[in-house]
């Protein structure tokens, strides 16, 4: 329970530190990009024109790239995973079309809470200091090299995939004692390293 609560804790601060932190793109959301120069504007602009081709009724063609052929989706460098899913939701709710970039910039900010959870999760196995815990949950996220990414392959800023692996990592050396458990996790390991290929493949 103790434990619940202190991740529930860091995931409320860190939301705190990310509302202050990139303010602007919560205040006026269709104002602000990470970048807009280079590859950053590029792959803002094969995600943007991905989600906005409604002729194409393949989810994993684009058809912008490789002309007059087109290109798979996976190798568009759009981060994928979240286009196709997006794009599919704005089959049903067409008007979020036109917040595609908003809600990419969100998901890439969430990514600053999620790493806080998991690598809270992850070094509370080996650290029994309460602050140091909580003081490392909610600084790490932000000192990893990957957040520069920000400012060009945005989607190469998704520390939280590596934690997740680290953290599935640890629970099945935890698991060494049971074989079904370590079976579980191996599987999941798997998935979260094939899935992260659709991040930037």
């Amino acid at each position: 329970m103790k434990k619940i609560f202190m991740a529930v804790f860091v995931a409320v601060i860190q939301t705190f530190i990310v509302f202050h932190t990139f303010k602007p793109f919560f205040s006026q959301p269709q104002e602000y990009a990470f970048t807009n120069i280079y590859d950053g504007l590029k792959n803002y602009f094969t995600y943007h024109s991905y989600i906005s081709d409604t002729a194409d009724n393949n989810p994993f063609h684009y058809s912008f790239m490789n002309y007059p052929f087109g290109d798979c989706v996976f190798y568009t460098d759009n981060t994928p995973l979240f286009a196709v899913l997006f794009k599919h939701i704005a089959k049903f709710f067409p008007h979020l079309r036109e917040y595609d970039i908003v809600f990419f910039n969100y998901f890439l900010i969430a990514n600053f809470v999620i790493a806080s959870i998991l690598y809270f999760l992850l070094i509370s196995k080996f650290i029994n200091n309460t602050f140091l815990i909580l003081f490392l949950s909610l600084c790490v996220p932000w000192l990893s090299p990957m957040v520069l990414k920000l400012g060009g392959h945005m989607n190469l800023s998704l520390s939280s995939i590596i934690l997740l692996t680290y953290l599935l990592l640890a629970k099945f050396i935890e698991y060494a004692y049971s074989n079904v458990r370590q079976i579980y996790t191996a599987l999941t390991l798997t998935a979260v390293v094939t899935i992260s290929f659709f991040i930037h493949g």
